[in-house]
């Protein structure tokens, strides 16, 4: 089950809802206050009923107190519990009435012919009846948002993900509303639709809008066909048309499909995916239909398939597809496993992995009616979390071996390593940030500001450039810069990049390639784990680039400075709350309030060393996208 953002849960079972005030006031503050249930769905719509009521008062009145808050937010679950389907009404609007009744696309076609899908949506669209797509409000709180009050009334979101325009939500959804062809794209054979430009949801949406309430999108916007909704005019459309309505027969036979089909229609689904993602889960379901067999979703069962696919993935070995078992089917990679001397099996992470990524398949094959249930949930139990994801820090020593030792010093002088200056400003920006090695790589000078003024430099990670993906939402933050980086002459560097560019801002490590499975610092990453570690003689306890992320998380978790866990959780990228588990999304930390995080950074290296290996790197351009 998704955990509901901006709640936690008792022991007794019952939800609250928790918000955590930054900029209003000194310090660090929280909202809680209990929805009073313990039903899964009703707390689901009163937090975001309490998100939506708070983010609303907060932007017209910042200063509003702590209490008067708690008492407004307090007075809506009342009001959510007495009148939960009038949940989004305007009540400032006393006429205004949510009568409209939408109904699924997928009532009146199978979802196995696309071509009806399409036929039906341009049959509407040609004949001025709008069609409706569904964006759930669970993923909309999950970014930035500003409130803001229109003239007539109405309450309205800004969505700070890179869409231009607002966005009112209603019954607990939001829906973009297309009313022309030319709104839209319509790949054939493709379960997605590319949004060019959209309305807001209104109840009583006119035949012709204002332009003020038009959406454009700044990214591609893909949707889900089947998340396609049409109002009571349309369905009565599609229903005297039968040239696009679904013969009802059709239903069953559906439902008979292998899961081949299925692993088809799914890969469509979560097309939006990163490629590597959609190879990943592709490759773990062929591995459970080879196991049990390419047949019907149907007549999948939990006490034969279920368990016989576990049974099979607690004897596989790691890497059952790479290198001596390359080419070999499952059954062979475990009997070759079982008859050697000290068969090893893969890690509990890699097994809830081939579980979850199953259970996801069934839970879509639910949804589109070919199984009645999902008899795949809760295959392999979740690992506990372990705090270092079974990887260790830095010491001290290594870090010196790493950037000081004669050896790293030939290594980082090199020829090669010159013409790569991901390899020693990518190291150094991953040891004083603890970044993720992608958010490092895929940087851009414009992320970058330098105000010696308030002497606060800053670097910015978010998805705003040329192919840049974040972990999540939480992965998004401003963060101040160590005065060690601008010593060593991070700031020199970027205005060499610059230049380079024409004097515009460009990518900050210029020679890198683009790979569509692992990004931008597939090269850098490998170097530093085959070559730089194997050469220093650091290739053991799993130690590998991440572990430099490890290295700052452990300094900050041992120092006796941090005033506040959520100080630390910010400057590395981690969910802001209690613990770094619980998944709340309240406003950030300003920059200038983390910048004495960064006096607990010092690995006590020679600064003069490393301007010699700075300031020798030479930048080239050479990039492409890689496999």
């Amino acid at each position: 089950m998704k955990k509901i953002p901006h709640t936690f849960r008792r022991k007794s079972g019952l939800y609250y809802f928790r918000l955590a005030l930054i900029y209003s006031y000194e310090g660090r503050k929280e909202i809680r206050i209990s929805l009073k249930t313990r039903e899964y769905s009703i707390a689901k719509v009163l937090a975001f009923r309490l998100w939506l009521k708070s983010q609303h008062l907060i932007s017209n009145s910042p200063n509003t107190e702590k209490s008067e808050l708690k008492r407004t937010l307090t007075e809506e679950v009342k009001q959510g519990h007495e009148n939960p389907k009038g949940y989004f009404m305007n009540k400032e609007n006393k006429d205004y009435k949510y009568d409209k009744t939408l109904s699924a696309l997928d009532s009146v076609h199978s979802y196995l012919d696309l071509e009806k899908f399409h036929n039906s949506i341009h049959y509407l669209l040609s004949r001025d009846n709008p069609i409706y797509l569904r964006l759930p409000p669970h993923d909309a709180i999950r970014y930035p948002t500003e409130v803001q009050s229109l003239e007539n009334g109405t309450r309205s979101i800004k969505r700070c993900y890179g869409s231009k325009g607002t966005i009112r939500y209603e019954s607990g959804a939001c829906y973009a509303v297309i009313t022309s062809l030319k709104q839209i794209s319509l790949e054939p054979n493709s379960s997605q639709i590319i949004v060019v430009q959209y309305y807001e949801h209104d109840a009583d949406l006119p035949t012709s809008c204002s332009e003020s309430f038009i959406v454009e999108p700044e990214k591609q916007l893909c949707l889900s066909i089947y998340q396609t909704y049409v109002d009571e005019k349309g369905l009565a459309l599609l229903k005297g048309n039968s040239s696009v309505t679904h013969n009802d027969n059709v239903v069953s036979s559906d439902r008979n499909q292998l899961l081949s089909k299925g692993l088809e229609l799914y890969m469509d689904e979560i097309g939006h995916n990163r490629a590597k993602s959609q190879e990943e889960t592709k490759a773990i379901i062929e591995v459970f239909i080879e196991i049990v067999g390419d047949k019907s979703a149907l007549d999948i069962t939990y006490e034969k398939d279920i368990v016989k696919y576990r049974q099979t993935i607690n004897k596989m070995p790691p890497n059952a597809r790479k290198g001596k078992y390359k080419g070999l089917s499952i059954t062979e990679v475990v009997e070759r496993n079982s008859k050697l001397e000290n068969p090893t099996f893969v890690s509990a992470r890699t097994k809830e992995k081939y579980g979850s990524r199953v259970s996801s398949f069934f839970n879509f094959l639910e949804k589109i009616g070919w199984v009645n249930k999902n008899v795949a949930r809760a295959i392999f139990k979740a690992p506990k979390q372990s705090l270092s994801d079974g990887r260790t820090p830095f010491s001290p020593a290594q870090i010196q071996n790493l950037f000081m030792s004669d050896r790293a010093k030939q290594l980082f002088l090199t020829p090669q390593s010159l013409k790569r200056p991901s390899r020693i400003w990518g190291l150094l920006l991953i040891a004083y940030t603890g970044a993720r090695k992608e958010e490092i790589f895929s940087l851009e000078t414009k992320d970058f500001v330098f105000d010696e003024l308030n002497n606060l430099n800053t670097i910015t990670f978010n998805e705003v450039g040329e192919k840049k993906f974040l972990k999540n939402s939480n992965a998004q933050r401003v963060i101040p810069l160590h005065d060690d980086l601008i010593e060593y002459g991070l700031k020199e560097y970027i205005n060499k990049v610059k230049k380079l560019y024409g004097n515009r801002d460009g990518k900050l490590f210029p020679e890198l390639n683009y790979s569509q499975k692992h990004g931008w610092g597939k090269a850098p990453a490998e170097w530093f784990n085959n070559t730089l570690l194997t050469r220093l003689g650091l290739k053991k306890n799993k130690l590998c680039l991440h572990c430099l992320r490890h290295t700052v998380i452990d300094i900050f978790k041992n120092s006796d400075n941090i005033k506040d866990p959520l100080h630390r959780m910010t400057y590395v990228g981690h969910s802001r709350g209690e613990s770094e588990s619980d998944r709340t999304y309240g406003n950030d930390v300003r920059p200038e309030n983390l910048k004495y995080l960064l006096d607990s950074i010092d690995f006590e290296l020679d600064k003069k060393a490393i301007i010699e290996l700075t300031s020798n790197v030479k930048l080239r351009v050479k990039r492409k996208a890689t496999n």
